[in-house]
């Protein structure tokens, strides 16, 4: 346990926190500087930062852990072998997820709290510093050529010429949140888009409306802040349920995180079975949640049961539509398994009131998230401190929970 007198370790975690959430910004300021090959270096850096993560947490001298992590490989590779398109990185997404669960279960509640609150008063600094001064903020950072160099934008886009941010800093239309206040400008932040923005702000909600820390209705207005400052219409939404999933019983709670997945893909089918018309290629009609939505489902709904079982690849791509992406990749057999067992595991046993309600919360933004993105979900620069915060809380047994006076402690 990383506890509040653990100083060496308290700074390598949050440092490597910090790499992981702002790991693309420092990038780009290397490419902006005249570093050419910055854009390049993101994959091993994060390789890097994963790989720390693992000697750090103890990973690998856990032989339970080595053994789970070879199953899933052998397993991946003998799809892959079937498969030829199965997409052998989403190893990687399970990799990063257990590791920095397994490394937040070495470190104390308070201090993965206060964690999480330098975080988003540093993404929430640089974003007003991006939003005050854009052009200021564009010297030090070009986005655009940026993610131009990675080869994620078409750096020939006559109509994104002018600019120096990511296509989707401006909204087609407008900003939907205080358009008359804040201009047309979406803030991206450490993220470099304002959709990681986005997704970050409704993981320190998540988190903020869980535990229960000094002054954390102050944190969850921050975090509310940080929506509109990134104008994320899912997070928005996401926020919404989560308020109301905070107010249900334990119990409920409980029952509601193991069928969030589940839940969201049967109405996913549903909405498929709705609008899909058969012989046709399922499209993104709109650029909103509910175009993706209705994407999604129509995608799920066009498959047959190879699909289904990842023996074959999807004949739509699955891009923008994590479930069918994980489905497809994993067979929906085995990911449905993986989810229930972690859900199940997160549930059994004593467990507090901060830890259910927290496992519900991460279970409500990823049902969604899933639904309207193909891999966002598993981008280190947020999910690295989603799985680190759910490990803090994971290894917290009730009764030995929130302690105010250790909290002080961690806090001082």
């Amino acid at each position: 346990m990383i506890a509040p007198d653990g100083g060496f370790q308290r700074k390598t975690v949050l440092a490597l926190l910090v790499l992981a959430t702002a790991l693309h910004l420092g990038l780009c300021a290397l490419h902006t500087g005249g570093l050419g090959a910055a854009p390049s270096l993101h994959i091993p850096a994060e390789a890097a930062i994963l790989a720390a993560a693992m000697l750090l947490s103890g990973f690998l001298t856990r032989p339970g852990d080595v053994a789970c992590a070879a199953i899933i490989t052998a397993y991946l590779v003998a799809l892959r072998l079937v498969n030829p398109e199965a997409d052998l990185i989403i190893l990687r997404h399970l990799l990063l997820g257990f590791v920095f669960y397994r490394l937040g279960t070495q470190c104390d509640v308070g201090f993965v709290d206060r964690a999480a609150r330098m975080i988003l008063a540093g993404v929430l600094g640089v974003g007003v510093f991006e939003l005050a001064t854009p052009d200021l903020f564009s010297r030090f950072f070009n986005i655009w050529n940026y993610f131009s160099a990675r080869g994620l934008i078409d750096p020939s886009a006559g109509e994104w010429a002018d600019t120096s941010f990511f296509v989707s800093a401006d909204r087609a239309g407008g900003r939907n949140m205080f358009g008359f206040l804040l201009g047309s400008h979406r803030v991206s932040s450490v993220f470099l888009e304002p959709v990681s923005s986005g997704n970050f702000a409704a993981l320190c909600f998540a988190w903020f409306i869980s535990f229960r820390s000094r002054n954390r209705w102050v944190w969850v207005g921050l975090s509310c802040v940080m929506v509109v400052l990134a104008d994320s219409r899912f997070a928005a939404a996401c926020c919404c349920v989560m308020a109301v999933a905070a107010m249900l019983p334990a119990a409920l709670q409980r029952t509601a995180a193991v069928l969030a997945i589940p839940a969201v893909i049967t109405i996913l089918l549903v909405i498929g079975a709705l609008r899909h018309e058969e012989g046709s290629i399922p499209v993104i009609v709109s650029d909103d949640f509910v175009g993706r939505i209705s994407f999604a489902g129509e995608v799920l709904w066009s498959w047959g049961w190879q699909h289904w079982l990842a023996l074959a690849p999807s004949p739509v791509t699955t891009i923008d539509a994590g479930h069918a992406y994980l489905a497809n990749n994993l067979g929906a057999p085995i990911y449905l398994l993986i989810w229930l067992l972690v859900m199940l595991w997160h549930i059994s046993g004593p467990r507090s009131a901060e830890h259910t309600s927290f496992v519900l919360m991460l279970s409500i933004y990823f049902a969604l998230l899933l639904s309207v993105t193909g891999t966002a979900a598993f981008s280190m620069k947020t999910a690295a401190l989603a799985w680190l915060l759910c490990g803090a809380l994971g290894a917290t047994r009730r009764g030995f929970g929130h302690d105010p006076g250790r909290e002080r402690q961690a806090m001082a």
